[in-house]
């Protein structure tokens, strides 16, 4: 566990990246031919965070904000209300998702978020990772909302507060 004194923060736009000291000295202490390739993973990372973007953009056009207020809205079924309230709130959050997802394509193309190798022996860049996208998009629960978005804060979080 470390220390609050330890942590510096990286913002951009609406996210913030927690990047450990420690973190930062170990992506530093490797030669250049140490780290494997971090370029495709990082505009993979940073690509997918531009098509959640697009999706943002089309999805808002089809359902703007202004639409819930009106009366055109309210005079539907509460079903309907209903149905399209939680389309409304998916496509409201893919905004932060791109923002996340474009951050941590940047993280990765920097080398920050070299993470070892897993078990099989693949590379890991997911050591500023922000959102687990398969859980957020599978999510039938709320709590998958909260377990797929800001994981390394919420780790952070749960190791250094104490509430009690």
């Amino acid at each position: 566990m470390l220390p609050v004194t330890q942590v510096s923060y990286a913002e951009t736009n609406t996210t913030v990246i927690i990047v450990t000291i420690k973190r930062y000295k170990y992506s530093h202490t490797y030669q250049k031919e140490d780290l494997p390739d971090c370029l495709i993973p990082g505009l993979k990372r940073g690509g997918l965070g531009f098509l959640y973007l697009g999706l943002y953009q089309v999805g808002t056009s089809f359902f703007p904000e202004c639409y819930l207020l009106g009366d055109e809205f309210q005079a539907l079924p509460f079903w309907k209300r209903c149905l399209t309230l939680g389309i409304w709130g998916k496509i409201t959050l893919y905004k932060y998702i791109s923002c996340w997802l474009i951050s941590e394509g940047v993280c990765i193309i920097a080398g920050l978020t070299y993470n070892g190798k897993d078990s099989s022996g693949r590379t890991r860049w997911d050591g500023c990772a922000n959102v687990k996208l398969r859980v957020f998009e599978g999510a039938t629960k709320f709590g998958h909302f909260i377990a797929s978005f800001n994981i390394n804060t919420n780790h952070w979080v749960a190791q250094s507060v104490n509430l009690f």
